[in-house]
């Protein structure tokens, strides 16, 4: 991984921040993203090497997912992996939610 660039979303905790520090680990560099702010700032101070990038972005936005794509290409115009780890969960029943439900989820 040394040298590569990875874009890890849902990079403010969980399993989309331990995935962003061993890649660092291993010499990438990242451009983690999130909506959670706060939670980006930490984990980039955690990270080993140099070069990383935060976008705080909300997923479920297409015009701001389109403007992440763009500001990415321009900063990383080589990224080697997506690592998706955003998501979001909703009690109930599958077969009660609304499309715009299902499409927050996915």
């Amino acid at each position: 991984m040394r040298g590569a660039t990875s874009v890890v979303t849902g990079a403010a905790s969980g399993m989309g921040a331990e995935v962003a520090r061993r890649l660092a680990a291993r010499g990438a560099r990242i451009a983690l993203v999130d909506r959670n702010a706060d939670g980006l700032a930490a984990v980039a101070a955690s990270l080993t090497g140099g070069g990383h990038s935060t976008h705080v972005v909300d997923l479920t936005d297409d015009g701001a997912v389109t403007a992440l794509a763009a500001e990415l290409t321009a900063s990383h115009p080589h990224v080697q992996t997506l690592i998706t780890c955003a998501g979001s969960s909703m009690l109930g029943n599958i077969d009660q939610l609304t499309m715009e439900e299902m499409r927050w989820l996915m």
